[in-house]
């Protein structure tokens, strides 16, 4: 009676575990037992995108960067955006170019799949990975 309640009790653990791993590779998360692609650590992968990218690098203001949550679209996959200052207008890296001494506000719209940029977009017309200006285009 005992090994067979035994036998029953340990057949009933392993179907939970594998039920679990079916339920959590359906929803392709899997990494996520192990802490991947949380969306505090996609929100890090934003932040360092804007901080290396050619418009913050020239005249970013840091202590106004802002990055928050705009959307979460399933296990991995989120949108940020980041918003900050820059002290002079224009995009990229502007060494050499006239430029405009005013404080330019900007707001990059920047998806985050796999804990990977996806795709960056400042204020609706700078490609951040192009580096290029898509509405002249």
């Amino acid at each position: 009676m005992k090994t067979t309640t035994l036998i029953g009790i340990c057949g009933f653990a392993i179907l939970a575990i594998l039920a679990l791993i079916f339920i959590l590779s359906d929803s392709g998360n899997l990494q996520a037992l192990d802490g991947k692609y949380t969306q505090e650590e996609a929100m890090d992968v934003a932040k360092e995108f804007v901080l290396a990218d050619e418009t913050f690098k020239f005249d970013g203001m840091a202590d106004t960067l802002k990055i928050y949550l705009n959307e979460a679209y399933g296990p991995g996959e989120y949108e940020f955006i980041a918003e900050f200052d820059c002290a002079h207008g224009g995009y990229g890296d502007r060494t050499g170019q006239m430029v405009t001494q005013a404080i330019t506000p900007h707001k990059a719209y920047i998806a985050v799949d796999k804990n990977k940029v996806t795709a960056a977009m400042l204020d609706g017309q700078w490609d951040m990975f192009l580096e290029m200006d898509m509405v002249d285009q």
